[in-house]
């Protein structure tokens, strides 16, 4: 059973294209609701996310050991259109290191080494620009798939990107095992 108030596809899409980014705030907030949509990332994950996790491994772009709710680490692929939102906010504000995401100023300026709850006001002014209904507190319950954003764009999701990967499937069987008292 699905919990909460999740957006439709075309809604996702509705939210991207709402506006062309000029200012580094709006490269800065289009890139965040890109990695939100694209990448399925909870608000707190996507506000801690590092430079350095993001990866490519086996041609692919990812999110390398990320570590979710409860502590659960996984590896989350990223579509390529949201590699370029995150790219374009990097080169507009010259981010070599740390935290991805950051406060910019009143002056436009990026400071500090992150962000705060500044993600919620983000995300309610993109969805006011799209139309979307403003009791939606989420985004997406899962990755939007590039084919509903764009359906001319290719995927870049492979299997060795799966979030189940063999290693993962045989410490949750263990945990079972271990609960029932099973050795």
């Amino acid at each position: 059973m699905r919990l909460g108030n999740w957006l439709t596809p075309e809604q996702g899409r509705r939210l991207l294209e709402a506006t062309t980014p000029a200012s580094p705030r709006e490269v800065r907030d289009q890139a965040m609701v890109a990695m939100l949509i694209g990448c399925g990332l909870r608000r707190g994950e996507l506000l801690a996310l590092q430079l350095e996790s993001i990866q490519q491994r086996e041609e692919h772009w990812v999110i390398a050991d990320l570590v979710g709710k409860a502590g659960h680490v996984r590896t989350v692929p990223i579509p390529s259109w949201v590699k370029h939102a995150v790219d374009a906010w990097t080169a507009a504000a010259p981010i070599t290191d740390g935290r991805i995401f950051r406060a910019i100023n009143k002056a436009g300026r990026v400071w500090g080494d992150g962000m705060s709850k500044v993600l919620w006001d983000v995300v309610r002014a993109a969805a006011a620009r799209a139309g979307i209904d403003k009791r939606r507190r989420t985004i997406c319950d899962e990755p939007v798939p590039v084919s509903a954003i764009w359906p001319a764009a290719n995927s870049t999701r492979s299997s060795s990107c799966s979030a189940t990967s063999p290693s993962r499937r045989r410490s949750a069987t263990s945990d079972a095992n271990r609960s029932s008292g099973l050795r």
